[in-house]
């Protein structure tokens, strides 16, 4: 497997969550340090990378993983990084199969690449199939997203009371509605007074 954000220093909360659950998870599971990955007993792997421009890019192509895993999605400025990432996406071993997962808030410099590919394709957990044709065959690629709150992170309320209070006191109407709502508005984007909630 493969985690991704835009900068190293980025992944270091990752990181240090990994070291305390993967070897609950699985013991014997080791952290390399200087290749930046975890190793697990049955010999897979999880590598933590960076992609802020083409030549990080690089480093991946030709690679192959299982699994590959975005952390803060919208941090990206259009889907090219995400699409060449995931020609990566492969296996010759018929008994696994390939994922791509993303997380996000709904704000950033992707927000509207990310909200046009998913949040407008369906509803939350709907199972949204995108077909392509290749040499007159057809192939489906499915996707689907799950919308959250600060209200489905019992365990980050329960730690910071006050952190809904923060979110809800927060000037900027756009950001509190995105940060505590978890809405996909926009500044300045016509009839951004329409919600999810009503």
């Amino acid at each position: 497997g493969l985690i991704i954000r835009r900068t190293m220093g980025e992944l270091r909360e990752l990181i240090q969550r990994g070291k305390e659950l993967y070897p609950k998870f699985d013991p014997g599971t080791k952290w390399k340090g200087e290749e930046k990955l975890f190793l697990f007993p049955s010999g897979a792997t999880i590598e933590f990378g960076y992609c802020d421009n083409q030549e990080d890019l690089e480093r991946y192509r030709g690679q192959q993983y299982t699994w590959i895993g975005v952390d803060e999605l919208t941090q990206f400025d259009n889907p090219d990084m995400v699409d060449i990432l995931c020609a990566s996406l492969r296996t010759t071993d018929k008994t696994l199969n390939t994922y791509f997962r993303a997380t996000t808030n709904p704000t950033g410099r992707g927000t509207r690449w990310v909200k046009s590919r998913w949040v407008d394709m369906g509803e939350p957990g709907e199972t949204i199939a995108v077909k392509s044709k290749v040499f007159d065959k057809e192939y489906t690629v499915t996707r689907k997203w799950f919308n959250s709150t600060i209200f489905d992170n019992p365990v980050l309320m329960e730690a910071d009371p006050l952190y809904v209070a923060k979110l809800a006191n927060q000037s900027n109407e756009t950001l509190k509605r995105q940060w505590l709502y978890g809405e996909w508005v926009t500044e300045g984007v016509a009839f951004d007074e329409f919600n999810r909630r009503d």
